[in-house]
């Protein structure tokens, strides 16, 4: 059993550069296989297919490839009396925790919410497909909550700091291309599924492990 932060909302999110290329996109298209010369989508595929592809894979899987600052919340908490009990993040490839914040029980809205230190908190790491989670200290214990939605919130950085994709996985790179690729060769009549077994494994394999997840 644990609290999800599952209400999400981005602060920022740098899009000034992507994990995969036109050069990559075009490598894995069999319509440029035959015809390489053709210059013509090239536009469409940086300014359109790119962005899209990538913006589904995060939404799909929850692996932030982007360097991203969210927000995150629990929808509905009033009471957590151990620290055994789990606050688990929403995203995959998550860097740093910033801040923790919630409404005392006992505030008069509107008011400023009150920040969890780091001293009163520890994490979990990231393992593959479970994400990272936050243990509050038990000197914090019992801990009432003002009863209001999306009180208890959190604030992390994720994704690929200033969007260098030196250490994202190749096989990653790999499906982004190819599942481009498809986006462009129906685009050009070209319907073959040849990338779609691959596709689905990567997906599958990255995608944040929601049988772990129990919102209560």
């Amino acid at each position: 059993m644990q609290f999800l932060f599952s209400n999400t909302k981005t602060v920022s999110r740098n899009t000034s550069s992507y994990p995969i290329t036109l050069d990559d996109v075009k490598d894995k298209s069999f319509y440029f296989k035959d015809n390489p010369d053709d210059d013509t989508l090239d536009s469409y595929i940086e300014d359109f297919v790119i962005p899209k592809i990538i913006s589904d894979w995060e939404d799909s899987t929850k692996y932030i490839l982007l360097d991203t600052e969210t927000k995150s919340f629990v929808p509905n908490i009033e009471f957590i009396n151990s620290n055994r009990l789990p606050l688990s993040l929403n995203h995959l490839n998550v860097r740093s925790i910033e801040s923790l914040k919630y409404y005392e029980y006992d505030v008069s809205l509107p008011a400023t919410k009150t920040e969890i230190t780091s001293s009163y908190f520890s994490t979990s790491e990231e393992i593959k497909v479970t994400p990272k989670k936050i243990y509050l200290h038990y000197s914090l214990l019992p801990l009432r909550i003002y009863p209001v939605e999306n009180n208890l919130e959190c604030s992390y950085l994720a994704g690929f700091e200033n969007n260098v994709f030196t250490t994202l996985s190749q096989e990653i790179k790999d499906c982004l291309a190819a599942q481009a690729s498809l986006v462009v060769d129906v685009k050009q009549g070209y319907c073959d599924n040849f990338y779609i077994d691959f596709i689905t494994k990567v997906y599958d394999d990255y995608s944040l492990a929601k049988r772990l997840i129990e919102i209560i």
